[in-house]
């Protein structure tokens, strides 16, 4: 059972990673700062099985890491592995079993669309903390096509997409990224992955046709593409816009700035059920 949901995780953790660039700010040579109080930040992801797994860190400041830290290092540093964590909602409870490298997971959760989650944390050494989340309704890809495109000396993929938007306001996020087999747990953790966000504005309830690029993966013929379309809530979308214009990575994510968006009560980060329609393409 716990291979089987470490193996979940290691799969799951892909769009967790999303968030985790590995651009991490150059340390300050500063003295007498005090230090933030460190929280508990929570990052999650749902597939379309139902299961679930949620991240569990402790928040860094931009002070505590460089452009030279090892991610997986610093992952060693900052997991919170002491958690009992569950999800309460539409009647039930499901626990959270931990499998490693701070993530919880659990598997045959009956989400309902519509319906309010919440997330509930208590660690031994950071104390509790809960957040509360709706699940939204799956939004596929109408139609999606890779192709390579060379510029200059730089080979990379553009993607094309088409969107049958439902009626009501909506808020999109696309990810993109290569996958390899080789280093795979160290790709995970460490990924340059291209984010598109977008909303309804324009085309409610209609047609979206566009295409957009990975730039921070070169490619070539053969190579695997996973990409990724969730229809998120607008609270999602404001804070993945905020890290968007800013550029901000791994250590801002994990904990600064703190004026960030969140959905987590006395944390930091965001607690979400959204199922994602994956695509994997080789590219030719």
């Amino acid at each position: 059972m716990a291979s089987g949901f470490r193996n979940i995780a290691f799969k799951l953790i892909i769009p967790l990673a999303v968030m985790m660039s590995a651009c991490i700010p150059d340390p300050l040579d500063v003295h007498g700062i005090p230090q933030l109080e460190q929280k508990i930040v929570v990052s999650s992801q749902l597939v379309p099985n139902f299961a679930v797994a949620v991240l569990l860190t402790k928040s860094v400041g931009a002070l505590d890491a460089s452009d030279d830290s090892d991610p997986q290092e610093l992952l060693d540093q900052i997991i919170i592995d002491d958690a009992a964590a569950r999800i309460e909602g539409n009647g039930a409870s499901y626990t959270l079993q931990y499998i490693g490298n701070g993530v919880y997971a659990t598997s045959g959760i009956n989400l309902v669309i519509g319906q309010s989650y919440t997330l509930f944390v208590n660690s031994i050494e950071m104390g509790e903390v809960k957040a509360t989340t709706t699940v939204k309704p799956l939004v596929r890809f109408a139609d999606l096509e890779t192709s390579i495109h060379i510029s200059g000396r730089d080979t990379l993929a553009d993607i094309s997409y088409r969107i049958n938007d439902p009626s009501g306001k909506n808020w999109y996020m696309m990810n993109a990224q290569r996958i390899t087999q080789k280093n795979f747990e160290q790709r995970i953790l460490n990924p340059w992955t291209t984010t598109k966000l977008l909303d309804d504005t324009g085309f409610e309830g209609g047609v979206k046709e566009d295409s957009f690029r990975m730039l921070f993966d070169e490619v070539k013929s053969g190579d695997t593409l996973a990409v990724m379309l969730s229809n998120i809530d607008q609270d999602y979308y404001n804070f993945m816009k905020i890290r968007e214009d800013t550029r901000f990575g791994l250590a801002s994510y994990l904990g600064e700035p703190i004026n960030y968006p969140t959905n987590v009560e006395g944390g930091l980060g965001f607690f979400n059920l959204y199922v994602p329609d994956v695509r994997v393409f080789v590219l030719e």
